[in-house]
């Protein structure tokens, strides 16, 4: 079985959709009868991208700017590279990962990741709504199936377009065997590179945008006590989204009075140190389709705070404390209850790696591989 991969997604600086795209085709491609090509967009490997590609995000906004037309355009290109790709190559299948694929005359899998942009618009930006809107609804008709990272994405997708259950299959995504406790003298030097002491901060981990709910984050970890906030800045790991202004003047206050670290892009080789060595982890997102942070966290045995909504409470379980995210409060209590040793808060971080190790890479990409072959009809 030939696959075509769309694989844009694994140049751009490591996104939730890139390492999902990144950890299933590592395992997909170890499968004997399932032989993967990767487009990346303007040109074709057969190798699957570890790295992004530096500045790929820059140039791609400033083009954008510069030229109105350019997303257009750019999709015209990519289809004819991707259309004279498949015939070289005699295609089977087609997987687009991040929900739109390409013009494909043979079975076409899509994920779908969320429905954020119809259920939350104002949390993405209006020229990526609309974009979404035109394009998925024919991407979920002409996909042979759709995986979906939850089943709470499942009902979404189920009540919000009129199609058959068969067609859409939940694959549980996975947490890699990086994520895991460590000893401080494993932590150390990724730590220090931060300037983190282990166990005196509190993590975040994500886009820094209005869907992951920064905004009231800081508003909760603002009215922490002085001396509770000296003793676990926040750290803040992702790069900057849309919309920063709303939040701007409180961040700006927080980073110069100390309290918070913005640490950017991170690596994804220093990520479980920074898990590992936190004193808590927190993540109470508006919306999620899944929240692959919140299981990397519990994996790591950091003490997590997360919502009550979407999949996250599919996701954490009773592992972590969940909240209601649109109240500061909820959240600065939660923050206090994971941030107090207790015997209940060690149980709970106990319950959470044993939990984040029923959900395995090797699962989804057996699942994924499932659908293939049924998709080809050799199932």
């Amino acid at each position: 079985m030939r696959v075509a991969v769309d694989a844009l997604p694994l140049l751009t600086p490591s996104t939730g959709i890139a390492q999902y795209t990144r950890e299933l085709m590592r395992r997909v491609g170890r499968t004997a009868d399932v032989e993967l090509f990767f487009c990346y967009g303007l040109y074709w490997g057969r190798e699957l991208r570890e790295k992004p590609l530096p500045y790929f995000d820059n140039l791609r906004t400033s083009a954008r700017a510069a030229i109105p037309s350019t997303r257009a355009l750019y999709r015209l290109v990519r289809q004819a590279v991707f259309s004279a790709g498949v015939l070289r190559r005699r295609i089977d299948l087609h997987h687009a990962p991040n929900f739109l694929p390409s013009r494909f005359s043979g079975p076409i899998v899509i994920t779908v990741h969320d429905l954020s942009f119809l259920k939350y618009p104002e949390t993405h930006p209006e020229d990526r709504v609309r974009h979404m809107n035109k394009f998925l609804p024919s991407a979920i008709e002409r996909a042979s199936f759709i995986l979906v990272d939850s089943e709470f994405v499942r009902q979404e997708v189920l009540s919000q377009f009129s199609i058959s259950e068969e067609k859409v299959v939940t694959t549980l995504l996975g947490v890699s065997e990086r994520f895991r406790a460590m000893p401080s003298e494993h932590t150390a030097a990724v730590l220090a590179k931060h300037k983190l002491a282990r166990g005196g901060y509190i993590l975040s981990v994500g886009t820094l945008e209005p869907r992951k709910n920064l905004l009231r984050t800081l508003e909760a970890y603002g009215s922490l006590p002085p001396a509770t906030r000296k003793a676990f800045p926040l750290a803040l790991v992702g790069t900057a989204g849309w919309r920063m202004e709303a939040m701007q003047d409180r961040l700006t206050a927080l980073v110069r009075s100390g309290d918070v670290r913005l640490l950017g892009y991170v690596a994804q080789e220093e990520l479980p140190a920074l898990y590992a060595g936190a004193a808590a982890f927190v993540y109470p997102s508006l919306y999620e389709g899944f929240g692959l942070p919140v299981l990397e966290a519990l994996a790591s045995g950091a003490p997590t705070v997360t919502s009550n909504r979407g999949a996250l409470l599919e996701i954490a379980g009773d592992a972590a404390v969940t909240v209601e995210p649109e109240d500061p409060l909820a959240i600065r209590q939660g923050l206090e209850a994971v941030l107090e040793p207790s015997p209940e808060r060690d149980k709970r971080v106990a319950r959470g790696v044993a939990w984040a190790r029923t959900f395995t890479w090797e699962r989804c990409a057996e699942q994924t591989i499932q659908v293939y072959r049924r998709a080809v009809g050799q199932a």
